[in-house]
């Protein structure tokens, strides 16, 4: 048996040995490389322990020798608390295709010029309009012209460059809380918005969702999830899917919540706030899920633990993965890229020590089975849907019936019966022409409410005709009847357009409250 002066020596000869080859000592090799320091041949530590025992501060050395071997060991220990939780079999592919499905920022997808096109309900060559500028980027069309019957009609249309002025969200007191069920003008919405936006004005504003005690179509205001989807009552639906318009840093989008072909399937879906996407080997997509960020992790969600050096519990029954992040530099901001590289067992905590990693947990009640080889994206704070056609947009309002697609009338417009569809009311609709410039369309009508005795409101049909004439290769109906209202501010002068066939007042104040808006702003 070795003395434990020579036991000593040799701890001290590994150590230098080990700074002499520079190499970290890793944590699979820990226990090998000590054992064969340990086992050197006994005349190489005779040397040594002769050596050394010449020197003349032999007993300080010892002590010295001694703290510095304590604070190895230690040093050691926690390399390997650290080491073995980062050690895993699996390869990566740093080069994993994630852009081929996934988080991508919305485009606005080129469109060709539409046709000429002769109108159906209208005489083409009765129609007049007169231009004004409200705004660098925003324009007042004002345009007349008589119906197939020879009634006159007068809508105007606020015309929008998304690229030198912006589109917002309405909501009482510009909130993005439960509070927005509340009812307001659309004049105050546009001043709240102000109010918090210094330096910035509203332009126009007009109503946009149809609503009840809230909106009945899906709502995002400011990038947050107000409403996730439709209201579900099938006896209150348009033949065509629900629609709606949404605006991003990329423009702007007229389409229905998901992608699925399915109409109750669209019905039913919802967005979600943070969205996390798994692949197959070859890139494609192998499931959407909601997940949760960096909080409380429960047994119904997937977790993605991102935040370094901060304990987290995993639920109980829950199951553990450790992902190395991939392509970083390539994300969307708070989007993370991950391959799942080992499973954790046997912990009920983890704790990131590695900005290179993280960890994953799914929930027992979550359907998906996660396994190492696993390739997923994840993304915080982000609007997301089924099939990401709303993914990253800030603004998405509900809007309801189809009137134009892809430069053609909708099939659906002639089939709907719904919201008076057939009679002639106020109207109040939005498009966007071949060129991404947002069209706002406001049709008075105070017959409706009595104020007055000769009509000049439109039927859905005779609006979508209009909307196709005017330009718009995408068209979809927002609320109309009373809630139709128009208001733009040209030069600090608030000017009713388009008055509610409520009051029929030009009052900006007088007149119908409504769950939200479509603001027009100053970039």
């Amino acid at each position: 048996m070795k003395s434990n002066k020579c036991m000593l020596l040799a701890s001290i000869v590994s150590i230098v040995l080990a700074g002499c080859n520079d190499t970290t000592i890793s944590n699979s090799e820990n226990e090998s490389d000590f054992s064969n320091y340990e086992s050197e041949d006994e005349s190489n530590m005779s040397d040594s322990f002769s050596s050394f025992e010449e020197s003349s501060s032999f007993e300080e050395s010892i002590t010295s020798s001694n703290e510095s071997i304590s604070s190895e060991e230690s040093s050691i220990n926690e390399s390997s608390s650290y080491s073995d939780e980062y050690v895993y079999d699996y390869e990566v592919h740093e080069d994993f295709p994630f852009e081929q499905q996934g988080f991508k920022q919305p485009t606005v997808e080129e469109k060709s010029p539409l046709d000429e096109y002769t109108p159906i309900t209208f005489d083409a060559t009765t129609y007049q309009t007169s231009i004004s500028k409200l705004h660098d980027g925003v324009d007042l069309y004002a345009t007349t012209y008589k119906l197939n019957n020879g009634s006159q009609v007068s809508p105007y249309c606020v015309v929008v460059d998304l690229t030198k002025a912006n589109i917002v969200a309405g909501s009482y007191n510009n909130v993005t809380d439960t509070s927005f069920r509340n009812l307001s003008t659309p004049i105050s919405q546009a001043l709240a918005w102000q109010n918090d936006n210094e330096g910035k004005e509203f332009i126009a504003v007009t109503n946009a969702d149809f609503f009840g005690s809230t909106c009945v179509n899906a709502f995002v205001k400011d990038g947050v999830i107000l409403k996730s989807s439709h209201n579900s009552d099938t006896s209150d639906v348009p033949v065509s899917k629900p629609m709606l318009f949404g605006v991003s840093s990329s423009g702007a989008r007229i389409a229905p919540i998901s992608t699925l072909n399915s109409y109750s399937d669209n019905l039913k879906s919802s967005l979600s706030k943070k969205g996390i996407i798994f692949y197959n080997e070859d890139g494609s997509e192998n499931g959407t899920f909601a997940y949760i960020a960096d909080s409380a992790l429960n047994t119904s969600t997937i977790g993605v633990i991102t935040i370094m050096n901060q304990k987290k519990t995993i639920p109980s029954a829950s199951k553990a993965f450790l992902f190395k992040k991939i392509q970083q530099e390539r994300c969307e901001e708070k989007e993370v890229r991950g391959c799942i590289v080992k499973e954790i067992t046997g912990t009920p905590s983890v704790t990131i020590t590695n900005d290179e990693y993280g960890y994953i947990t799914v929930g027992s009640k979550v359907a998906k089975a996660l396994k190492v080889g696993d390739y997923f994206a994840a993304i915080d704070n982000c609007v997301f849907s089924t099939g990401g056609q709303w993914n990253y947009y800030d603004t998405i309002i509900g809007c309801r019936h189809s009137l134009v697609e892809n430069g053609n009338i909708a099939n659906s417009v002639a089939k709907e019966t719904q919201n008076g569809a057939a009679s002639r009311v106020p109207r109040s609709a939005v498009g966007i022409t071949s060129d991404g410039k947002v069209v706002i369309v406001s049709v008075e009508d105070l017959h409706y409410g009595g104020k007055a005795s000769n009509c000049t409101g439109l039927t859905l049909t005779q609006l979508a005709d209009f909307m196709r004439y005017f330009g718009c290769y995408d068209a979809a109906n927002f609320d109309g009847g009373g809630s139709t209202q128009l208001i733009t501010n040209q030069n600090g002068t608030y000017t009713v357009q388009t008055r509610s066939s409520d009051t029929g007042s030009y009052d900006v104040y007088q007149t119908r409250k409504v769950l939200n808006s479509i603001i027009v702003t100053t970039k």
